[in-house]
């Protein structure tokens, strides 16, 4: 369309149509960026009011996750990258609200764990890496188990927010520590407008309303974890050892002491 309308074969006013075109997308991914940056600010500012120095030594960690998928697999991320022995959590979904213990286990005893069918009909065990090497990196490992010391506890509400811009999805945790509670830290991730544009337009056929539905849409980049002015990424496990106080510590750098018998 330009070509031709340098060349006279049509109005040069037609040019303006492609420069309103992606001209208007590309601000309106621009602020879709912006927002979910803003978002991300907004939470790390929230977030950096509130602080705990947690204990191993004195308390037990329990993750209730049912309120919030988000926080299904919270207690392995966490024994995995942070400095703590054990992280309990209530698993509603696949072992009838058993709470299990999770920790890190080196690759001596997760093969040993591998191979032992008693261990197996009660917990589990999962790599760290995408090769299943278990007999050469740790895993972490959980198995029934109650706290023996105070607990402190974890919940959370999930909500899912839409504009024409962007979605995000946020988890905002609670944690009970001893009477006090710590209320609004939060977490989430977020899909911006792609650069390049997109659209979708379909439609389906509504069997319970007996009706067409049609949608228009632009394609998304992938999900992405909030982060905070300082680039800190706002995933729950982050937040939660940040609130807490936990050393940061990654499964390649840890000494596990706490192996079982």
């Amino acid at each position: 369309m330009i070509i031709e309308s340098l060349t006279g074969m049509l109005n040069r006013y037609f040019v303006i149509i492609p420069i309103i075109w992606f001209g208007g997308y590309t601000l309106a991914t621009a602020w879709s960026h912006y927002e979910l940056a803003q978002i991300g600010a907004v939470f790390a500012r929230e977030n950096a009011g509130h602080s705990f120095q947690f204990s191993s030594s004195i308390n037990d960690l329990l993750i209730d996750s049912e309120n919030d998928a988000e926080l299904s697999g919270l207690a392995g991320k966490l024994v995995s990258t942070h400095e703590i022995p054990v992280v309990y959590q209530i698993d509603k979904d696949h072992y009838r609200g058993a709470v299990m213990a999770y920790r890190l286990g080196s690759s001596k005893t997760c093969t040993r764990l591998l191979h032992d069918e008693t261990f197996r009909k009660t917990g589990g065990l999962y790599s760290l890496q995408k090769n299943y090497a278990f007999d050469k990196e740790p895993c972490v490992y959980f198995a029934p188990e109650r706290p023996q010391k105070p607990i402190v506890i974890v919940t959370s509400t999930r909500s899912e927010m839409e504009s024409f811009f962007t979605r995000y999805t946020t988890s905002r945790m609670k944690v009970q520590i001893q009477g006090e509670v710590i209320d609004g830290l939060n977490s989430g991730f977020g899909k911006a407008l792609t650069w390049y544009p997109q659209p979708y337009l379909g439609c389906f056929l509504n069997s319970g309303a007996q009706k067409w539905d049609c949608f228009t849409e632009f394609g998304r980049e992938n999900t992405k974890v909030l982060k905070g002015g300082d680039n800190v990424a706002l995933n729950a496990s982050e937040v939660l050892g940040r609130a807490l106080n936990l050393k940061y510590m990654p499964s390649n750098l840890r000494q596990m002491d706490n192996e079982i018998n």
